[in-house]
């Protein structure tokens, strides 16, 4: 069975496809984009009027994603390492695994995964009732308490305990994403809004997912469990500033004038310019210090002799 078996989760996305398919042409257009394209203001260099004209919407964008795609990594790739891996000693003193055998992990993924579909399901139904920027900023600071609470899940890591840390990191990582197709287009006008909302995701990638690709399993060889976890939620803080750096429409008086940027629809948002200023240039800062003690930390060797008995 093992010869085949891998074949049917690939024969089975025939039918996701399927829906897709079905669902895009169901879909229309807001009006208000069917208007823009009426008036004839779509730009043709897409991209470079979000860099040039709305780089503050996409720099906030890019910092309250930036720590779902650190937790994202934290649980697809950095836990599966950690708990697979034989409980050697790092020269710093720190535990680098749990030695739990592929297939336990695997089988704990993909049942904690249903935590995913679950989440992101109820975040969908209920942030129009709650508001989307305050059920992103509760889900953030969640995303931060647990990364304090990360050693305590994984260290001497049980089943038990293995298959909680990816319930919950689960939930949490469907908390915060169900939101953000609504929530990042409204950052932008809408002549920029597709552009913007996909390019502000992706390039939070890159800080997110590419930095902790680099810097986690260091981190924990040389800071331990504490430090990983430590790392999350200090992502987690940079996404706070950004959400509370984010205002509702709703919540300015009238006499304030027109929103900055553009923004065209009630309930969008917008940002302060002098803070958004300071906040560039601490995370800024805050990676380029990341990056340069990478190589330090990527030096570290751990005494393969050493073993947890």
């Amino acid at each position: 069975m093992i010869d085949w078996a891998w074949r049917i989760p690939f024969l089975f996305s025939c039918v996701l496809v399927a829906v897709g398919v079905f669902v895009r042409l169901k879909l229309t257009e807001a009006p208000i984009f069917l208007a823009v394209l009426d008036e004839s203001k779509s730009k043709t260099l897409p991209m470079m009027e979000v860099m040039v004209n709305h780089f503050k919407p996409f720099f906030l964008g890019i910092l309250i994603c930036i720590s779902g795609y650190v937790l994202f990594y934290i649980m697809i790739a950095f836990s599966q390492i950690y708990a697979k891996s034989a409980p050697i000693i790092s020269e710093a003193g720190y535990v680098m695994g749990l030695g739990f055998s592929p297939q336990i992990f695997t089988a704990l993924l993909m049942f904690s995964s249903v935590s995913l579909a679950i989440t992101i399901t109820i975040s969908g139904k209920y942030i129009d009732k709650v508001g989307r920027r305050i059920w992103l900023i509760w889900t953030t600071v969640g995303v931060a308490l647990f990364g304090l609470a990360l050693p305590y899940f994984l260290k001497n890591g049980t089943t038990v305990s293995l298959f909680w840390f990816l319930i919950t990191g689960m939930g949490l990582i469907g908390m915060g994403y169900g939101p953000l197709a609504s929530f990042l287009p409204e950052l932008f006008p809408t002549h920029a809004r597709y552009s913007g909302a996909s390019l502000t995701y992706n390039i939070a990638g890159l800080f997110g997912a590419s930095v902790a690709a680099i810097i986690a399993l260091p981190l924990n060889a040389n800071y331990g469990l504490k430090g990983v976890g430590i790392y999350l939620t200090l992502n987690a803080v940079l996404s706070l500033i950004g959400l509370v750096m984010v205002y509702s429409a709703s919540m300015v008086p009238a006499t304030k004038g027109t929103l900055t940027g553009g923004i065209d629809v009630p309930g969008t948002y917008f940002y302060n310019r002098q803070l958004a200023y300071v906040i560039m240039s601490f995370i800024i800062v805050f990676f380029i210090a990341f990056l340069m003690n990478v190589k330090l930390l990527s030096n570290i060797k751990v005494q393969k002799g050493m073993i947890i008995t």
